[in-house]
């Protein structure tokens, strides 16, 4: 009987919450971003850049939540003008939570998280070898990783968003990044 009780209890609890929650999902923007990313892997510093949507949101009280997805692309290359060139690039696609914080004005603060995968390559350029013919050895690896961005949007016009914000992945490559982009919203 108690465990009737507590079931139904839940239930409740649980229905009535989700009556009180609006939930708005479907494709609401997508954009594109530029960005300074700062690798923690012995890596010099350099520009990435990527594409983002956003999924939907859901308000539950004062609470809202934005869902997305975002790709991610950077590069960096040694040793251009030498026989041997080296270079390391990472393909990054997450989706991601962000908890817009609660102000009553055009300036949207927002915290936010998820997961992701990447994709991590390494390629080796002998330009020429010992027959006078280039060569190259590439390898790559991939992993998921546990991100956390923080930012803010503002509306530049009726139907774009600015937004700048920092990253922080964690994984088998730590990565810092700094970025800023539009998004285009979608059915305005």
């Amino acid at each position: 009987m108690r465990r009737i009780l507590f079931v139904t209890a839940l239930m409740v609890a649980f229905l009535s919450v989700s009556a009180m929650a609006q939930v708005n999902f479907g494709l609401k923007s997508v954009g594109a971003h530029v960005g300074y990313v700062m690798p923690n892997n012995g890596v010099d510093n350099t520009i990435g850049f990527g594409v983002q949507s956003e999924f939907g949101s859901f308000k539950l009280s004062n609470a809202a939540f934005t869902f997305g997805a975002l790709l991610n692309y950077w590069s960096k290359t040694y040793g251009s003008s030498s026989a041997v060139e080296y270079s390391l690039s990472e393909f990054t696609i997450a989706p991601f939570v962000h908890y817009n914080l609660p102000l009553e004005s055009k300036f949207q603060p927002y915290v936010g998280g998820g997961f992701g995968f990447v994709s991590n390559g390494f390629k080796v350029d002998y330009k020429t070898n010992a027959y006078g013919f280039g060569d190259y050895s590439s390898s790559s690896s991939d992993f998921v990783f546990f991100g956390l961005a923080g930012g803010a949007t503002i509306p530049v016009t009726n139907n774009r968003v600015g937004f700048g914000e920092i990253r922080y992945q964690l994984g088998d490559y730590d990565v810092f990044s700094i970025n800023v982009g539009v998004n285009y919203l979608l059915g305005k």
